[in-house]
């Protein structure tokens, strides 16, 4: 497969315009917020930052004829993150030791990536190419750019999806990321987490750290399985409109010459 001829500015734009190139975000605590959609306001800002950052660095990488290795590491997914987190003011407390982001940051930044994907670090550059080729050559297919494609075309990820992966392969990254999330995963990093934090924050502080991070929080089996089986819904009814017949309990699709 040719690979296209693209600007740095160009392999950029599809990069960050790509869902898929970036995984589920998890909000980062800030103080001061009064009210959810607040919060969720300075997370959108703090994500789109982060995207931005990863996809700048991975366009570079995939420029540069000599990278070898993956394009993005986890080491330098913490490394973004927590800076970008600390840029915006999360962790911050009233009356808290300024020093207080500073020992969280990263820690918490580490947490949180063991329960959700920010960007699939296993790619190499090859792999990526891959990807951004077939998204060239099906916006070729409509006479328009590649962003355009991502931004303007109804169902373009559906698309994509549709040439780049298959139902089974959907399904298993799902149940992986839904599996990071059972109770008693997060229960032990959490655990992990305190013991860490307790050894950087002295004394009191280390319950000022539990505070900002909501660690506290009792993690049980309530509402667990319900959100999974809502999920794994919501991700049977995208198999059927990505696939038609091809989901669990669904009637096959006939075959395109019926």
């Amino acid at each position: 497969m040719r690979r296209p001829a693209l600007t740095d500015e160009e392999l950029f734009s599809v990069l960050l315009g790509d869902k898929d190139t970036f995984g589920i975000f998890v909000l980062m605590p800030f103080s001061g917020v009064s009210s959810i959609e607040e919060l969720e306001r300075f997370n959108d800002n703090l994500w789109f930052h982060v995207h931005a950052q990863l996809a700048h660095t991975m366009a570079e990488r995939m420029l540069n004829p000599v990278w070898r290795g993956p394009l993005i590491t986890r080491a330098y997914v913490i490394e973004c993150v927590a800076a970008a987190a600390k840029l915006f003011g999360a962790f911050h407390l009233p009356d808290a030791d300024e020093m207080i982001p500073e020992i969280v940051a990263e820690p918490y930044v580490a947490f949180a990536l063991s329960l959700h994907t920010v960007v699939d670090c296993s790619q190499t550059a090859r792999m990526r190419w891959q990807r951004v080729t077939v998204i060239c050559n099906i916006a070729k297919s409509f006479h328009i750019t590649p962003l355009d494609f991502l931004t303007q075309i109804p169902d373009a990820h559906d698309w994509l999806l549709r040439v780049t992966s298959s139902p089974d392969e959907l399904r298993k990254a799902e149940l992986q990321r839904l599996d990071a999330l059972h109770p008693d995963r997060v229960t032990r990093r959490i655990a992990d987490l305190r013991r860490s934090l307790t050894q950087r924050v002295e004394g009191h502080y280390v319950e000022v750290v539990s505070q900002i991070l909501g660690l506290n929080m009792a993690v049980g089996e309530a509402g667990y399985w319900e959100m999974r089986a809502a999920h794994l819904q919501r991700i049977e009814e995208r198999i059927a409109h990505v696939w038609p017949g091809a989901a669990l309990g669904a009637t096959p699709a006939p075959p395109d010459d019926a």
